[in-house]
């Protein structure tokens, strides 16, 4: 059988018989009695199979051999993919048709030829009975293929018909010649092609100016089948012979003259001519100025026309900087035609102007004023400015180049500009002539030149930090890099002072830090008020003609004791200082409503209901900060700008002493700019020291490891514990997020006063008689003397020694460190201090397995090694020796820097939105609920807020903050309800009110049921507004806004640990 192949026609038929026609015959019986029987009967009945075997198709043919047939039985076809065809044999012949699909012969892997190829395709038609045999007939297929009429095609491809002469156009390719085989087949033929180029301008040919890349016009390919091989060949034209055309434009033509042939028959030749033109325009441009500027932002220069009024230029800069702007001016002679070498531009007499715009002025050092800024620069601005002037003739790239800059490294500061930012007017000019003929310039006509610019722009803060920590024990206060050493000033004030007269002074002794003591100091009568935040920031009022002395000497305290007050940390979070003679009978002079100056005693300024009445703790709290600024800070930054300031604040600080502060600190440093006035809690600052000295901490290390850290913090006043979770966030930032605090009066002064108490007990003589370690009030001033005498020999002396083995020479006696050490007191507070608030703490946020992988150990009571021991025991038994117990990498006293190191980085490093790190934290740690006494005397406590449903805050900013409301019965069993806040479980807060332990407890308010009509179902639910002040709604009724408690001023902790000071 023969079939032809023609692949760029297919057969309509997609399919053709293999031979007409197919049987399945039975054969006759043979001849004898039982042959005979069936013949009469004449049935025959078989289950068989047909299918194709031993087929052989040749490597060259390209197809799908398992389409290749189909057999068509009983009016339906089976392909060959279901072959074995189950067949039904019942008569003695039984036909089928063997069909061939042609259709999947796709191509043929030999290319074609001089001379057609046949290929056989062989193969059996097997009658199988089951896997039996039962017949074959073998057959041939012969394919042969329709030789393919395979004609290259051919195109010129010019991107620009028209194109513009210049002086500068040398050898450009001006388009592509493209040669390709539309059929994809591999039976394609290869061709032959020969190709000249010819160039024709008009009719005239000029084909020495038209190559190819190797300059020949000339070449002979090989081109292979499927247009995805096209080739591309540049065609180039040189115009360096070619003159600039007489009229308008000149037309040319490119040639090409192809001749074909098979690669596999070359003398078979067949010749093709194609054409394409393209435009040659004059260049009419002779002498012509034109003034372009190129900025840093721009990516090209930009034209500089009548169009626009001035060019803008944007800078940022920093008080004293380094960095300049500069924008260019490019003065450009844009001829083309240089056939007159005497034509061109002539430029003289260049100047530059400058205005500061909207009078704002400009601050240099020593507070001069400024006003030159912008300066030019430039390879012939001496030729500009001669008699003959710059000459610039016609040709290329003629031009000359003007930089003008910006320099702002004089500036210090601006007046009369309330967001810093200001503009500088500069005009550049110059006089030109456009010489077109070479005559010279007095035939050419005199033009101006004038570039406009608008300098806009913004100074922005000095970069340094001024950062200042309000401590329990010592304030903190740094400039930059550099701690201020605010002591030397106080030594400064105290020398000069009443004639020197309190001049003596032990406190922090050789450290830079301030004490942050207060005394209520009694001034001699005055004619002006005593109160620091009455008087005008530049008035020059005497220290010690202030009634609320921070800071005093020791000297000082020893004149004032008996109205030396406790650290406003410990004071802040209550209204009233205690009722004590010494402080409600004090007097001071201030300035009343009326402005009238007049002396008044406290309790009478409290009856008159006076805000600045120092009974009041806001009052005492804006006195000392007032002081701190005005007397110790500001002398020491006189010479700085000071721009930025942070300040830390505790956790009893609310927004509306922030609000204080703020408005203290602008009054001081009015430079401060707006938004570089922040606040950044001291648990906050201590993280964020840690996260910026990590590697110094974690040698070896992954920073993006999770990790939790303990940050235990001990002061003077206050133990303070923080608790945060350090990981890699979904953005790829470290997060830090700030789990838990807890806070005791258990610090260093409790300390001095448990010693104190173990040394009376148990040293004969050093202590004499029960008033001396006592927290009762004394009005004896003899006996607040020895209390001064013994917290300073504890503090200094005892404490700092206090190891296993010592003996302490001190007070005339030697007294044996185990004594103390082996004391139940002082072990029981060890507990308390170390396993019993970190267990209390982990307790409260209710994970007391979790594993916490760092200690860090803060604030300088942490250096009693019996502290560090204990820590360490402790943690080694609850984590088997993983959790790290570290200290601060510092000496001295440089530990107390720690707070505003950090601060200054969480303000200025980590407050930056492109910041690696995020520190994230609550407004409040405490919770908050009712107590109330039920029926049989013992209390309930009903949780309304835990801390745990407190949102993180975002960049600070606080939202009014609703509790759920939640039902409370059993009220009418009792007649007060107490609102409390807590850092204890819900349990645990029922269990330590009942047992009267309210070291972790404050009571807030007190609700008579009387007004609530005594019913014994409350509706209750609590608010936080954005001042974090927080109301009872109780009922449809709503009580005044409460702030979150400080410290119990009453309780004996807190008594104890302001001692020697007593309430």
């Amino acid at each position: 059988m023969e079939i032809k192949i023609d692949l760029n026609n297919p057969s309509a038929t997609e399919t053709v018989n293999v031979e007409l026609q197919w049987n399945v015959d039975v054969l006759e019986p043979k001849p004898g009695f039982l042959p005979k029987l069936f013949r009469r009967h004449n049935q025959v009945e078989r289950e068989l199979q047909l299918s194709i075997t031993d087929l052989v198709v040749p490597d060259e043919i390209v197809c799908d051999k398992s389409k290749l047939f189909s057999i068509l039985y009983h009016s339906q076809i089976i392909p060959q993919a279901a072959f074995p065809v189950d067949i039904l044999l019942t008569e003695m012949s039984m036909p089928f048709q063997l069909l061939f699909h042609q259709k999947e012969i796709t191509d043929c892997k030999r290319p074609q030829g001089a001379n057609p190829r046949r290929y056989t395709i062989s193969f059996s038609v097997a009658l199988l009975d089951g896997t039996d045999i039962i017949s074959t007939m073998t057959e041939d297929i012969h394919i042969t293929f329709v030789p393919l009429n395979v004609k290259p095609k051919f195109r010129i491809h010019l991107p620009e018909e028209n194109i513009q002469y210049t002086s500068a156009l040398k050898k450009q390719e001006v388009g592509l010649l493209a040669i390709w085989l539309e059929e994809p087949f591999l039976f394609t033929p290869d061709q032959l092609a020969a190709i000249d180029l010819k160039l024709y301008k008009g009719t005239q040919e000029c084909s020495q100016y038209i190559s190819f890349t190797d300059d020949t016009a000339s070449k002979t390919l090989i081109v292979k089948r499927d247009k995805k091989n096209v080739i591309s060949l540049p065609v180039f034209v040189d115009f360096t012979y070619i003159n600039n055309p007489i009229g308008e434009k000149e037309d040319y033509t490119i040639e090409a003259t192809i001749v074909t042939s098979p690669a596999y028959s070359p003398e078979i030749k067949e010749t093709s001519l194609i054409q394409q033109h393209f435009k040659l325009l004059k260049d009419q441009q002779g002498t012509e100025l034109k003034i372009f500027v190129k900025r840093s932002s721009d990516k090209k220069p930009v034209l500089c026309d009548g169009a626009i009024s001035s060019i803008p230029v944007s800078m940022s800069f920093v008080p004293r900087s380094r960095l300049s702007k500069q924008i260019s001016v490019i003065i450009s002679n844009i001829a083309t035609d240089n056939s007159n070498p005497q034509a061109g531009l002539y430029i003289k007499n260049l100047t530059l102007t400058e205005n500061i715009q909207n009078e704002v002025a400009v601050i240099g050092e020593g507070n001069k004023y400024i006003t030159h800024f912008i300066n030019m620069d430039g390879p012939d601005i001496s030729d500009m400015n001669s008699t003959d002037g710059l000459f610039i003739p016609n040709k290329e790239n003629a031009q000359t180049l003007v930089n003008i800059s910006f320099n702002p490294s004089a500036i210090a500061d601006l007046q009369n500009s309330k967001n810093y930012d200001f503009q500088i007017q500069s005009v550049l000019t110059f006089d030109y002539w456009e010489d077109k003929d070479g005559m010279g310039v007095a035939n050419a006509q005199k033009k101006t030149g004038r570039v406009p610019i608008i300098w806009n722009l913004d100074l922005k803060p000095n970069p340094e930090w001024l950062c200042v920590d309000y401590g329990s024990s010592a304030i903190v206060c740094k400039y930059d890099q550099q701690i201020i050493n605010l002591k030397k000033r106080k030594d400064t004030i105290f020398r000069t002072a009443d004639d020197g007269r309190f001049r003596l002074d032990t406190t922090e002794s050789d450290t830079p830090f301030l004490s942050s003591d207060i005394v209520l100091h009694t001034v001699r009568a005055n004619s002006h008020s005593t109160l620091c935040s009455q008087q005008a920031i530049d008035a020059e009022m005497p220290y010690l003609n202030l009634s609320v002395c921070l800071s005093p000497t020791s000297s000082l305290i020893h004149n004032d004791v008996k109205t030396q007050l406790p650290c406003l940390k410990i004071l802040v979070g209550n209204e009233l200082l205690p009722k004590k003679p010494d402080f409600w009978t004090f007097k001071y002079t201030r300035l009343d409503d009326k402005n009238n100056i007049e002396t008044i005693e406290a309790k009478e300024a409290l009856a008159r209901n006076e805000d600045t009445c120092i009974l009041r703790i806001s009052a005492i709290f804006k006195e000392a900060y007032a002081a701190l600024f005005r007397y110790f800070i500001l002398p020491e930054s006189k010479e700085k700008s000071i721009n930025k300031l942070v300040l830390t604040y505790p956790n009893t600080y609310t927004p509306v002493h922030l609000k204080v502060l703020e408005k203290i600190a602008r009054q001081t440093f009015p430079k401060v700019r707006e938004g570089y006035l922040r606040f950044v809690s001291e648990s906050d600052a201590v993280a964020a020291y840690y996260l910026k000295n990590w590697d110094s901490f974690n040698k070896g290390k992954n920073i993006n490891d999770t990790e939790t850290v303990l940050v235990y913090d001990m002061g003077a006043g206050t133990l303070d514990l923080t608790l945060f979770k350090k990981y890699k966030n979904t953005d790829g930032k470290i997060a830090v997020d700030i789990l838990g605090k807890i806070g005791t009066g258990k610090a260093g002064n409790y300390l001095d006063f448990l010693i104190s108490e173990i040394i009376k007990d148990k040293v004969a003589g050093v202590v004499s008689g029960d008033k001396i370690v006592s927290t009762q009030a004394v009005p004896d001033v003899q006996t607040l003397h020895k209390r001064l005498e013994l917290k300073e020999a504890v503090k200094n002396i005892i404490k700092p020694k206090l190891k296993t083995g010592t003996t302490i020479e001190c007070l005339g006696h030697s007294i044996d460190s185990a004594i103390i050490l082996s004391d139940k007191r002082f072990t029981d507070y060890l507990q308390q201090v170390t396993s019993g608030i970190i267990k209390q703490l982990l307790a409260y946020i209710n994970n007391k397995s979790l594993t916490i992988d760092t200690v860090l150990m803060s604030g300088r009571s942490c250096r009693l090694g019996a502290i560090q021991e204990s820590l360490k025991i402790f943690f080694n038994k609850k984590t088997g020796h993983g959790t790290r117990v570290l200290k601060f990498h510092c000496t001295g006293d440089e530990e107390k820097t720690a707070v505003v190191e950090g601060a200054m980085a969480q303000a200025g490093i980590f407050s930056s939105p492109e910041s690696a790190v995020i520190i994230r934290s609550k407004r409040l740690y405490a919770s908050y609920g009712l107590v109330f006494q039920k029926l049989g005397g013992t209390y309930h406590y009903a949780e309304l807020i835990n801390c745990a449903d407190l949102p993180y805050t975002e960049h600070g900013v606080l939202k009014d903050f609703e509790g759920q409301a939640i039902t409370v019965s059993g009220t009418a069993n009792t007649t007060t309800l107490k609102l409390v806040q807590t850092y204890l479980s819900a349990k645990d807060t029922e269990a330590a009110y009942n047992a009267g332990d309210m070291e972790f407890i404050s009571e807030m308010e007190e609700y008579d049921m009387a007004g609530l009509d005594g019913v014994n179902t409350l509706n209750v639910r609590l608010m936080i507004d954005y001042k974090n002040n927080i109301s009872l709604y109780v009922n449809g009724l709503c009580s005044i806004g409460n702030t979150p408690q400080g410290v119990d001023l009453s309780s004996e902790i807190t008594k104890r640990s302001i001692w020697p000071v007593t309430l």
